[in-house]
This record gives C-alpha cells, structure tokens and sequence, in this order.
C-alpha cells in the first residue's frame, strides 16, 4: 500500500518543489490534475516534471488528457465521462498506465478488467478538492469494492490524518491524496505522518 499523490493547480515552479522532497522520501505515484488549466499548460507542465519524476522512477499519470499522455508517453487517468478506456489503450499500448474512476459501480471493474491498470474508488469521505464529486461510499463501501474488484483499487476522496487508518485498514492498493499533503505548511512532514499512520 502506498499514497497516491493528486497534484493541485500551482504551476510547474511550485510543483517541482513539493514534489522533489517527496520524491526523495519515497513518493512513486503522482497523478498531475489541474481541472481549470487547458491543454497546453497541463503539457508544459507534465514535460517540465517529466524528468525529475523518472530520475526517481516514479510514475507520472495525466488526469483526463489522453492527447497530453500520448504525445509524453505517460500514463492517463480517465473519469467516468472523461474518455474511452479501450481506445486509451489502444494508442498507449499494452504497457501504459491506464486507470479509470468507478465511484463504487463495481460492474465497470468488470466490465474494463482487461483493459485498466487500477480503478479509482471514492469518494470515500466528503471532499472539497473534487466540485462534482458523487455520494460519499465510506469505508464500508470501499470494503464491498476491494472485495469483489478484478483490478488494484485506489481510494479517493477526503482522506487524511484523522481518517487514513479507518481506510487502510480495509487495503486499497493505493491511497490518494491531494489537500492533505499539498495544502499542509510542511508537506514533507505530513507524508512522513501519513506514510507512519498506514503503516501501523
């Protein structure tokens, strides 16, 4: 089990400076989301990381902008109405990151089990990163999930200190995380809390 790091809307300067120390402690999955940028700037700024985040072979994924990903030979994660998962595939190739929100439709799981790499599942708590974010699922809602999902889940959605252990105890294959880390006055420090607190 590891966390799942969702970027936030700073530009490529700042992210590079959260996500170097990060790195440097162990951070290997970064998910680059910025819903207000366009195309162009979510390039830019996949292309500016894009070498800092393979010297520490960590995996960079571009939220919805399967062009972006393409033409960076990089991962993608896809939402519910944000593409086609058989036709990203297709153009990244059998090796490529391809992962895929399913609230708690475990149905989709099933449906993309040849096809995905991971489903993303959530929102586990209320959130605020996420505007148009469906029901909460809790917990137990993500337990049904794992329990009967053909691929890796990842769980999403207003976790944090005072909630990731109520979470990894159930064992999502990953973590993710956006506010908890990113709006922290001392990131490194939160991740080496939160990291402690899934750990125990």
């Amino acid at each position: 089990m590891s966390i799942y790091l969702l970027t936030d809307e700073r530009p490529a300067s700042e992210l590079r400076k959260l996500l170097e120390p990060l790195l440097q402690k162990g951070l290997k999955w970064i998910q680059l989301r910025n819903k207000r940028a366009d195309p162009q700037e979510i390039y830019d700024t996949a292309l500016a990381l894009k070498p800092l985040i393979e010297r520490y072979e960590a995996k960079l994924i571009i939220n919805d902008h399967l062009d972006v990903a393409y033409d960076l030979k990089l991962g993608v994660h896809l939402g519910m109405d944000d593409g086609d998962p058989v036709y990203a595939r297709k153009i990244l190739g059998k090796d490529a990151i391809v992962g895929i929100t399913i609230h708690n439709y475990i149905e989709i799981a099933h449906q993309y089990a040849d096809i995905a790499t991971y489903v993303g599942v959530g929102p586990i708590f209320h959130t605020t990163t996420k505007k148009d974010a469906k029901e909460v699922i809790h917990p137990t809602g993500l337990e049904k999930v794992i329990q009967k999902s053909p691929l890796p889940v990842v769980a999403i959605g207003g976790i944090d200190q005072h909630n990731i252990q109520s979470v990894a105890r159930i064992g999502p294959r990953h973590i993710a995380l956006c506010s908890a880390i990113c709006a922290a006055s001392d990131p490194v420090e939160k991740w080496r809390q939160l990291c402690a607190l899934i750990e125990e």
